[in-house]
C-alpha cells in the first residue's frame, strides 16, 4: 500500500512451498514483488469434444490409458502417436470453468490421486463421479493449455519433461514449462 507504505511480502523471501506471506515495510525486495496471472475462472475455453492431448515436450507424445486398460485405477502416462482409443479423450464442459476428461476406450476418466504430496500427485482414470479431484480447468495459452486440476490447483504435467513412452502424467506445482503445455487436437 504506498499510503501506509506497508507491502505484502514472502517472509524471509524463501522460495518453498508453505512459506508465509506477511505484510511489512516497504523495502523494494524481491521478496515483496508478485507477478499477477489473469485467469479467467468460469469460461469455456474450448469447445465440447473428443481431443487427443499432446504434450508440447515432444509433438508425437500423446496423454495414453497404460495399455489400453479399461480398469479403474490404471495409470496415465504419455505414449507415441498410435491412433489409439487410449489416446483420445472426450472433453466436456461442466460448470464454473471446469470440465471432465474421459478416455474414450474405457469411459473413464482423469483422476487425481487423493494420496499426493505438497508438491504433485499421480494422475489415473477411474469412473466419474463429479468429485473435484475429476474436474479440469482448461486454461489457454496462445494456442496451447495448461490442465489445471480443481481438487488441488496443481496443473497437469509430464514427470521429469522425459519424452520416453510409458512416462508417468501427474499434477504438479505450477512452473508453465513446456512439460506442463499441451496442444488439443480436436478428432472425430
Amino acid at each position: 500500500s504506498k499510503s501506509s507504505g506497508i507491502n505484502l511480502e514472502v517472509a524471509g523471501g524463501k522460495n518453498l512451498n508453505g512459506t508465509n506471506i506477511q505484510i511489512n515495510f516497504a523495502n523494494n525486495g524481491k521478496n515483496q514483488k508478485f507477478k499477477l496471472i489473469e485467469t479467467k475462472l468460469g469460461t469455456k475455453t474450448i469447445s465440447n469434444g473428443v481431443y487427443e492431448i499432446t504434450t508440447k515436450i515432444a509433438s508425437n507424445m500423446l496423454l495414453d490409458v497404460s495399455g489400453g486398460s479399461t480398469q479403474d485405477g490404471t495409470n496415465v502416462q504419455i505414449w507415441a502417436d498410435a491412433n489409439e482409443k487410449q489416446q483420445k479423450f472426450e472433453v466436456t464442459y461442466i460448470d464454473n470453468g471446469n470440465y471432465k476428461i474421459i478416455c474414450k476406450r474405457s469411459g473413464k476418466a482423469l483422476t487425481v490421486s487423493e494420496s499426493g504430496t505438497a508438491y504433485s500427485s499421480n494422475v489415473y482414470q477411474s469412473t466419474y463421479n463429479e468429485k473435484s479431484n475429476q474436474k479440469w480447468r482448461i486454461e489457454k495459452n496462445n494456442n496451447q493449455y495448461y490442465i489445471v486440476s480443481e481438487y488441488n490447483g496443481r496443473y497437469l504435467d509430464v514427470a521429469g519433461g522425459s519424452t520416453e513412452n510409458g512416462t508417468n502424467i501427474r499434477v504438479y506445482v505450477p512452473n508453465f514449462s513446456n512439460s506442463q503445455t499441451f496442444i488439443f487436437e480436436q478428432k472425430k
